[in-house]
């Protein structure tokens, strides 16, 4: 199922991310299947926002307000 979503991904330059990898091994084999990216534990535990920001090189955009249904303005770092 993998290697098929990662073909489809593929087909328009779409990139592919897995989410919840635990594991250097589940990392390797979704790699080897043609996944671009990955998010979960393996790479980091869930943090406090700022701890967030103060670990992105250049900062993260902060939302500043609401504009409609959902939408939210940024400003730049």
């Amino acid at each position: 199922m993998v290697r098929t979503t990662a073909d489809l991904a593929d087909s328009p330059g779409l990139r592919m991310v897995a989410e919840g990898v635990e594991t250097a091994q589940v990392l390797d084999r979704l790699l080897a299947l043609g996944c671009d990216a990955s998010r979960g534990h393996l790479h980091s535990r869930p943090l406090p926002a700022e701890e967030v920001r103060a670990r992105l090189p250049g900062g993260v955009q902060q939302p500043v307000a609401r504009q409609g249904a959902g939408a939210a303005a940024v400003t730049g770092p």
